[in-house]
C-alpha cells in the first residue's frame, strides 16, 4: 500500500514538473522575441561585414532604373541617408526602389556595407530586409 501512494506521489510531482518546464520554456521563447537586434551607428561600421540593424533618415532618393543582367532583373535606385553619427550611400533593390521616398525613415536589417569611391554604401542584399517607419 506504501509503495502505491510512494508510485502516485511520485507521478504527480513529476507532472507538476512537467508543466513547470512547459512554462519555463514558453517563458524563454517569449524572452527570445523581445530581444531588439542590436542597432548599428554609421561611424562603428566594419567594413565588408554585416549588420543586424540600422535607422536612417532618408536625404534624397535618385531616379530609379530599370536593370536586366544574368543575375537580377528589376529596379535599382541609389539614395543617401544619416543617422545620428554619420551619411552613407544606400542601394534600393525591386519594389524599395520605387517604395522609399525622400524624407522618411527606413530601419534595414541583415544588411551588408562596403567602401566605393571613399564613401560607405549599404544594402539589404538577398536576405536583408527594409521597413519604412
Amino acid at each position: 500500500m506504501k509503495q502505491g501512494k510512494y508510485a502516485k506521489k511520485q507521478l504527480k510531482d513529476s507532472a507538476k514538473s512537467n508543466r513547470e518546464m512547459a512554462i519555463l520554456r514558453a517563458i524563454a521563447v517569449e524572452k527570445r522575441k523581445m530581444v531588439k537586434p542590436h542597432r548599428t551607428k554609421t561611424r562603428d561600421f566594419k567594413l565588408g561585414h554585416s549588420f543586424d540593424l540600422i535607422e536612417l533618415l532618408i536625404l534624397r532618393r535618385y531616379p530609379s532604373k530599370h536593370v536586366t543582367n544574368g543575375c537580377w532583373p528589376g529596379n535599382v535606385a541609389a539614395a543617401c541617408g544619416r543617422d545620428e553619427s554619420g551619411v552613407v550611400g544606400l542601394v534600393l533593390w525591386g519594389e524599395d526602389a520605387i517604395r522609399i521616398s525622400g524624407g522618411g525613415l527606413i530601419r534595414i536589417s541583415r544588411g551588408w556595407r562596403k567602401l566605393r569611391h571613399g564613401e560607405t554604401i549599404v544594402s539589404t542584399g538577398k536576405w536583408g530586409r527594409i521597413q519604412a517607419t
